[in-house]
């Protein structure tokens, strides 16, 4: 279903999260972290984005992968670190704050 969506609609970025949840949801951690980076590339600063990256990696031992992206994002709009803090978002090694 989000394979048509994406094929007809390349940047819908919607669809691009969706997607990158269900792989989530599905235990795909892998699929959910590739998926959830194309997304955020489409929906740059995306909270919900971050949060799979985050959500995903940790759960492929990839803490550190996580945390540079979050970094990135953080350098390229200010207001992504707000918007993190404010949703409890933010984590330091494999704890979350």
């Amino acid at each position: 279903m989000f394979d048509l969506a994406l094929d007809a609609a390349p940047d819908w970025s919607q669809a691009a999260a969706a997607k990158a949840l269900a792989y989530f949801l599905a235990d795909e951690y892998a699929r959910a972290l590739s998926q959830a980076r194309r997304a955020l590339r489409m929906n740059p600063g995306d909270p919900e984005m971050l949060d799979l990256i985050r959500d995903a990696a940790h759960k492929l031992d990839r803490d550190v992968d996580a945390f540079r992206e979050m970094e990135l994002e953080l350098s390229r709009d200010p207001e992504v670190a707000a918007r993190m803090v404010l949703k409890g978002s933010i984590f330091v090694g494999s704890q979350r704050l």
